[in-house]
């Protein structure tokens, strides 16, 4: 295939230089008068050094701005063309939201206003949000505090904000000062159960879980609970048929209950209907991103052709879960699978830079692409579980350089595991590679991923899984 820089074969300045003495000698000009390095033949050098120059600028960039391969060689170029040619605008950065509890142990209640908000920095990342809207903290009744739940923003757009929940009380600070008040994170046993459908009736997840898990409820036959039958598919796995039942205990005996209850309607419970739940919750309720990137926003302007076909393919379904109106920047990764066992089941699942999305983001997602669906699809919008990743090693360092690697092992390590993809692998080798290329690093031995000295292949067919982030790192450090 013929190369952009094939067809763009720029003429050097001693062409341009000769081509301008052709044309200035048709028109008349004794140009075989002019001495070398006289005032004319000087001038004229200049003018042609100086168009080889602009239009090794500005010709390449013209000609390769509207070529998706080419496109993102040249700043600015990509968003122009996603706008112009394929109606894509590229998505912009977005702040972090959730909730902080915020404890008042003082006999007097205080109150913070939009105009006026509270400031609180997570001390570990440096990192800080404000209060959004108004509210009050009450005071203390006795010995018992007075509680109230926060809605904060990050201060700055970006994916970096991502504390994560229940850390330690003495971790948060509230940088306005508020005598007696003191700020935690905790996550809740459940996100909020996302439900896709016309029925009315709901699906109540309790009990205790063991491990992250998420739960996809299938409603199989209109009724009212205790007659609408369902199934259920566990971490992604092949649907099990429940019947009738209005509570199931211990579901795949990892600890998860749920109980249908009628709503509003009769039938309460619609054929069709899904109940998405997953746990653990998180304190954040919408994870922040990054400007969308030039390689991100390539990707989707080639999905977009999928949007124009009549058979569905799984590029529309990516497209669409990466332009969902408010939340769609917050999908960095999107794997569609058509389902292993239900023939018009499509998983979408999607993921952030902190791995699983908000519930409300889900919904979102869900809410967006089930009116669009092609044909007789059903596609199901769901987030990848998570497994834990311990990583062991032996790294041998230059003494005098020990204090900057294990700053740089930790980073490189983190890097890693961040970009491995759903039911990706953590391999020995790029453990080894990721710690072995920074500098002033001798010797990596002794590797182990969860205690075993072996890759770490993450899912299944029929499951989704993401590592942990961050992973937990234990190393130690031979000086030389």
């Amino acid at each position: 295939m013929t190369t952009l820089a094939e067809l763009l074969v720029a003429p050097t300045k001693e062409q341009v230089f000769n081509a301008l003495l052709a044309n200035y000698q048709a028109a008349g000009f004794p140009v075989t008068a002019w001495q070398p390095f006289g005032t004319e033949r000087t001038r004229l050098m200049a003018m042609a050094t100086a168009i080889v120059d602009f239009g090794a600028v500005y010709i390449p960039a013209i000609a390769g701005g509207s070529l998706l391969d080419y496109a993102p060689l040249y700043p600015g170029w990509t968003a122009l063309t996603a706008d112009q040619i394929y109606d894509l605008d590229q998505l912009p950065a977005t702040f972090t939201a959730g909730n902080i509890t915020a404890s008042n142990t003082s006999n007097g209640a205080y109150n913070y206003t939009a105009a006026s908000p509270l400031k609180l920095t997570f001390t570990v990342s440096g990192r800080s949000y404000l209060s959004t809207g108004g509210g009050t903290i009450p005071a203390a009744v006795g010995a018992v505090p007075g509680t109230a739940v926060i809605s904060v923003r990050a201060e700055f757009a970006g994916s970096v904000y991502l504390e994560p929940s229940n850390s330690a009380t003495a971790t948060i600070l509230l940088t306005t000062p508020l005598p007696g008040v003191s700020l935690s994170n905790p996550a809740t046993q459940y996100n909020a159960v996302v439900h896709t459908g016309s029925g009315t009736g709901t699906v109540t997840p309790s009990g205790t879980p063991v491990g992250p898990h998420s739960l996809l409820v299938l409603i199989t036959s209109t009724g009212q609970a205790g007659v609408a039958t369902w199934s259920y598919a566990l971490d992604g796995g092949t649907p099990v048929a429940a019947g009738p039942l209005t509570t199931l205990a211990n579901i795949g005996g990892v600890g998860i209950t749920v109980t249908l209850a009628n709503g509003a309607t009769n039938p309460s419970f619609a054929a069709g209907d899904t109940y998405l739940v997953s746990c653990p919750g998180s304190w954040i309720t919408s994870q922040g991103s990054d400007l969308e990137s030039d390689a991100a926003l390539v990707e989707r302007c080639r999905d977009r052709w999928a949007s124009l076909a009549v058979v569905p393919t799984q590029g529309l379904y990516q497209l669409l879960a990466t332009t969902t109106p408010d939340v769609g920047s917050q999908v960095t990764q999107c794997t569609v699978v058509p389902d292993a066992v239900i023939n018009n089941k499509v998983n979408v699942i999607v993921s952030g830079p902190g791995g699983v999305l908000p519930t409300a983001t889900i919904a979102a997602i869900q809410a967006y692409i089930t009116p669009r669906a092609r044909g007789c699809d059903n596609p199901i919008v769901q987030s990848p579980t998570t497994t834990p990743v311990t990583i062991a090693a032996t790294v041998t360092v230059f003494v005098a350089q020990l204090a900057t690697v294990q700053a740089a092992v930790v980073t490189s390590l983190q890097t890693y595991v961040a970009a491995i993809p759903v039911n990706g692998v953590v391999r020995i080798a790029e453990v080894v590679d990721a710690i072995m290329t920074i500098d002033g690093v001798v010797d990596c031995t002794g590797v182990t991923i969860n205690g075993v000295a072996a890759n770490l292949v993450l899912g299944s067919v029929s499951s989704f899984v993401l590592p942990v982030y961050p992973p937990t790192l234990t190393l130690s450090y031979v000086a030389v």
